[in-house]
C-alpha cells in the first residue's frame, strides 16, 4: 500500500478515491466468437483474468459467431 500512498501524495486529484483492481459489474461482447483469434487469444486471456480473480463478480460474455 505504500505505492498507493505515494501516488496520492504526488497527485492531489487522487484524494478520496479508492484504488481498486476489480471493476464493477459489466459484460463483454465478442463479435466473431467462432474465429481463430477468439479461440487462441481472447478466451485464454479471459480465463487467466478469471483465474487471478481480476474480473468482477458479476461478469458476462455475449459471443456472436
Amino acid at each position: 500500500m505504500a505505492l498507493a500512498e505515494d501516488q496520492r501524495a504526488e497527485n492531489p486529484l487522487l484524494e478520496g478515491l479508492q484504488l481498486s483492481r476489480r471493476p464493477g459489474p459489466c459484460a463483454m461482447v465478442i463479435f466473431g466468437a467462432t474465429g481463430d483469434l477468439t479461440k487462441r487469444k481472447l478466451f485464454p486471456a479471459l480465463y487467466a483474468l478469471a483465474y487471478r480473480q481480476l474480473l468482477p463478480e458479476k461478469f458476462g460474455i455475449v459471443a456472436v459467431g
